[in-house]
């Protein structure tokens, strides 16, 4: 699907895909174009709206297709929070969906918290207080191969034995740690501050950044 995103309006271009879409591979859904317009006409308002939808309309392609459009217009980075982490890897999908229907590129972060990474300095202090640990040692081994987010591990690995590896809030310092530049979470923030891209958060991260923000901090993205 090619669709000059920077020609007409953007309920037009928004129209326009659905459009396409319906002829291929995307099933017209009763409410979705009307809920995707919707959208549309607060992104080029710059107002807020609350939009209620019932299952099965396809609400996620309803309001990524106008964020992504627009995003090629503005240039400005696009943040999408959600409640779960299993929400956010399908929005990661969609979105990656629509961008190659459209032939179009763009970064996509999948910014997930803290707690769900490996934090080096805590793992290589847990493996010297106890290193006859098997989970610990099949971590380690993993961590070297730069594989730290806790759902790519694939080991099942105790809460009492992951929160004490795991990255907290609780006295880190990220900035100057030595672990840093190996450290996919550092990695992760450094690129929220500096990239122009697609963010998919959760809602805690979001409101964190927003209350940083209002006490005068530099917030997260």
């Amino acid at each position: 699907m090619k669709l000059i995103l920077e020609e007409s309006s953007l309920d037009d271009t928004v129209q326009q895909f659905f459009y396409n879409a319906e002829k291929s591979q995307l099933e017209r859904r009763e409410g979705q174009v009307e809920m995707a317009l919707e959208i549309s006409d607060a992104v080029t308002g710059k107002y807020p709206l609350a939009v209620e939808a019932g299952v099965g309309i396809g609400k996620s392609i309803a309001y990524l297709v106008p964020l992504v459009i627009n995003y090629f217009r503005e240039r400005r980075q696009v943040i999408i929070a959600t409640s779960t982490i299993a929400l956010q890897e399908q929005l990661e999908k969609d979105l990656h969906n629509i961008l190659t229907m459209l032939g179009v590129k763009a970064e996509v972060i999948n910014a997930m918290g803290m707690k769900n990474y490996v934090c080096g300095r805590r793992l290589k202090n847990r493996i010297r207080s106890v290193p006859d640990d098997s989970i610990l040692k099949i971590i380690n081994k993993k961590y070297v191969a730069g594989i730290t987010e806790r759902k790519e591990l694939r080991t099942n690995i105790p809460e009492a034995v992951w929160s004490g590896i795991c990255i907290n809030s609780f006295g880190e310092r990220c900035n100057t740690c030595a672990y840093r530049y190996e450290c996919r979470y550092y990695e992760m923030r450094t690129r929220l501050r500096t990239a122009n891209c697609f963010v998919i958060c959760n809602q805690n991260m979001l409101v964190s950044h927003l209350i940083n923000r209002n006490m005068g901090g530099a917030g997260i993205f």
